[in-house]
Formats: structure tokens, sequence, C-alpha cells
């Protein structure tokens, strides 16, 4: 145990993992159907304990927030963070939809929706928040 302890952490090792649960979480999401109280709208948690991101920082926090407004700065992000090429981080921002609801969903990113990164000190939580877009087969828009 005493050499587990004093062992080094490689912390690019596990966020490359780490960046790639986040996004299959996003891709799950898009499938889902669309909530009542806010459609169209995802909020992904993960527990993550709150020392991995308070070693990164001079002083305690509250919340750290990285707010993106377009969808080029999100793929160049998770490609750096993942190891991936643009084409297939590209591939989990959209998903066929199939069955009754065939068409397409798509992360929506602009100006007015932001795609979210936070992480909740108090908590321990870091959370990804995004809009999303479904279109029917014919291309029409189903969102708002």
């Amino acid at each position: 145990m005493k050499r587990v302890l004093k062992s080094n952490v490689n912390c690019r090792s596990i966020l490359r993992g780490e960046s790639r649960l986040w996004l299959e979480m996003i891709y799950r999401n898009l499938g889902g159907r669309p909530k009542i109280r806010n459609p169209y709208f995802v909020k992904c948690k993960r527990d993550i304990p709150a020392d991995v991101f308070s070693s990164q920082l001079s002083k305690p926090a509250i919340r750290a927030v990285i707010s993106l407004t377009s969808r080029r700065s999100i793929v160049m992000m998770f490609t750096i963070l993942v190891g991936f090429g643009d084409a297939k981080v590209q591939k989990y921002f959209s998903c066929r939809l199939k069955g009754n609801r065939s068409g397409m969903a798509k992360v929506i990113v602009n100006k007015d929706k932001n795609f979210v990164l936070h992480y909740k000190y108090k908590q321990g939580k870091f959370v990804v928040e995004f809009d999303f877009g479904v279109w029917n087969a014919s291309g029409y828009p189903l969102h708002t």
C-alpha cells in the first residue's frame, strides 16, 4: 500500500479515458426522448473527486466553467483530450434515429445555445450541458 501511495499518477491517461466516457454520454443522450420541462436539452453528470480539480488551482473555487459557442472548438477540444481524429469525434455529436422516430439528432452549438462543461466542487460532480436538435427523415426540424 505504501508503494501505491508514493507512486505518481498519470493524469493524462485518466483524463483521456474520462473524456471518452463524456463523448459516449453525449452520443447516448442524443437518442433520448425530449423532456417535458426543458425539451432538447441534455445535462450529463459524472462523479469525479474534487482533489483532481483542486490540485490544478491555486485557491479553492466553488465552480469551474468552460462555455463554448462553436462546434469547431468543441471538436478541437475533444480531439486533443481523447486523441481521436476530427471525423471520429464529430460522429459522437450526431445520431441516426430509427423506427417510428426515424431521422437525425445533432448537437446544436451557437451564441444562444452554448456547450457547457463545468465542475461543482461541493457536490464533486462534472456536468456536461448542451442543446440538441432533431430532424425527421424529410429534413424538417422537430425542435425549436
